[in-house]
């Protein structure tokens, strides 16, 4: 046995350990035998019942902790094999969490459930329908699925209409949540004539709540009673498709397929995420889930200790100090050649990261739009054919005039961002609200325009941040304001 490689088998789950050992547990052993050469892991899909047999003192693995077990283990070659019927909700699900740490193994393949290919569903149908080879002319199979409302549903009437296709019209199939359901096979029955015997069989892989309660069950609208009521005589079989050595070889030929398959490790995304000015209140979920979720932190020019992005994030999230970040060198400079030299090698930084499968998030004060070194990173990032998005965070701006009690805009007014290291003069010449953003090293000459224009104005330094202070007019701005100072300047008079 290769003790890097190993086979992960995810099932939904159960709390009957009866079941359990003759399903799951078969399939499992079927498996390892099937591939001697990895270790076999075991996660469940179901919370509630891994949270139930917790309280029963079992332990049993989600799909994210088996991978960071396998980890742990020092595995980096993964088979994952669904042992789900359908590719319905749990195994997108599964598939999600497999592709979130897919860049922190060499190598992850990922099975397909029984029901994916139209040969699937033919070998299936030989399957089901063997299980009756002495069936009598009085006597029908009524399998009962679980349903749905997942597109996947389909593979269940699918399954009924391959029955009918191979000449085999005394086997119907149904759901208990999905379609067809069990009036639909009932009607189809009733058409047929002499039919006096029905078995019920869970079509599930597992013979648990479902075959024991709904199907086999003595409440009056269980699939048992319903049948009888119908006129036919109902015999249960709580047999689990996990029983069937037939469907442990299907999972088996799936697994070799994923492991056969060539592992073209996917590219991790960057995402370049907008923290708000300086309130860790003002982060927003979406921002604050992808940091969680990313495999590495982009810092800007910084460390953790003086990066400003990344002390807001950790206010409000203390378990971002467990996340991985390096720094990449964006100057402030007006040289424009240092400047593309300086994008390009943090694009290519952070593609490199990118390359080995990470997602990683840049983090960035504000919003990222608004005047952020992270575009120029973005752009490039984009045109070499990787993927990104922007998570915008609260702008300045907003917050400032929140803070200071302010419109920044009504009716026909109009908004002017201006730079303020560049074109301060003409900025002001503009009709409306003038937003006057990172004044800081040209305050002198910015508070001097604004006196000799008699404007209306308000100033917030450092907004959000503990050191913020807020200023109402022109004369009480300090000429040594810092870097993050940001001015709203209109004509006396107009709307507040």
């Amino acid at each position: 046995m290769d003790e890097k490689k190993a086979l992960l088998v995810v099932s939904f789950g159960t709390s009957h350990h009866d079941t359990r050992e003759k399903t799951i547990d078969q399939i499992e052993a079927y498996l390892a035998g099937a591939f001697p050469d990895r270790r076999v892991y075991r996660a469940w899909t179901s919370g509630m019942i891994i949270r139930k047999l917790r309280q029963e003192g079992v332990e049993i693995d989600t799909v994210p902790a088996a991978l960071e077990r396998m980890l742990a283990d020092g595995v980096t070659d993964v088979v994952v094999q669904p042992t789900h019927l359908l590719n319905g909700v749990e195994n997108d699900a599964m598939i999600r969490e497999a592709e979130a740490v897919r860049g922190r193994f060499q190598s992850l393949r990922i099975g397909a459930p029984l029901l994916t290919s139209h040969e699937d569903l033919e070998q299936m149908a030989r399957i089901l329908t063997e299980m009756f080879p002495q069936l009598l002319e009085e006597e029908a199979v009524l399998f009962m699925g679980h349903g749905t409302e997942h597109y996947a549903n389909a593979v269940y009437a699918a399954l009924d209409y391959r029955f009918k296709d191979m000449g085999r019209d005394r086997f119907y199939m149904a759901t208990v949540e999905g379609y067809p359901t069990l009036e639909n096979a009932l009607r189809q029955m009733q058409a047929r004539k002499g039919l006096k015997r029905v078995y019920l069989v869970p079509f599930m892989i597992v013979a648990g709540d479902h075959a024991k309660n709904d199907m086999a069950g003595d409440e009056p609208d269980s699939w048992k009673n319903v049948v009888a009521q119908a006129g036919y005589e109902p015999r249960c079989i709580c047999r689990g498709m996990g029983e069937v050595e037939e469907v442990w070889k299907l999972l088996a030929d799936h697994a070799r397929e994923a492991e056969a398959r060539q592992d073209v490790p996917l590219r991790g995304k960057l995402t370049g995420v907008g923290v708000g000015p300086g309130d860790p209140e003002l982060l927003t979920l979406k921002a604050l889930r992808r940091i969680q979720s990313c495999d590495l932190l982009i810092l800007p020019d910084s460390d953790r200790g003086s990066c400003v992005a990344y002390q807001i994030v950790e206010k409000a999230w203390a378990g971002v100090g467990g996340k991985p970040a390096i720094s990449v060198s964006m100057p402030m400079t007006h040289d424009k050649a240092r400047m593309a030299e300086s994008h390009q090698a943090a694009a290519a930084a952070v593609e490199r990261q990118l390359d080995s499968g990470k997602n990683v998030v840049f983090l960035t004060l504000g919003d990222p739009t608004v005047y952020s070194t992270y575009l120029y990173v973005h752009k490039r990032v984009l045109a070499d054919g990787y993927e990104a998005e922007i998570v915008p965070g609260v702008p300045s701006f907003c917050a400032a005039a929140a803070r200071l009690g302010q419109s920044l805009g009504e009716g026909a007014e109009m908004i002017h961002i201006v730079p303020s290291s560049h074109g301060v003069e003409r900025g002001l010449d503009l009709p409306g609200v003038k937003i006057l953003m990172k004044a800081g090293s040209k305050m002198g000459r910015v508070k001097e325009l604004l006196l000799e224009r008699d404007m209306e104005v308000s100033m917030v330094e450092n907004c959000g941040m503990d050191t913020e202070r807020c200023f109402r007019s022109a004369a009480e701005i300090p000429e040594d304001a810092g870097y993050f100072s940001l001015l709203i300047a209109r004509e006396k008079g107009e709307n507040r």
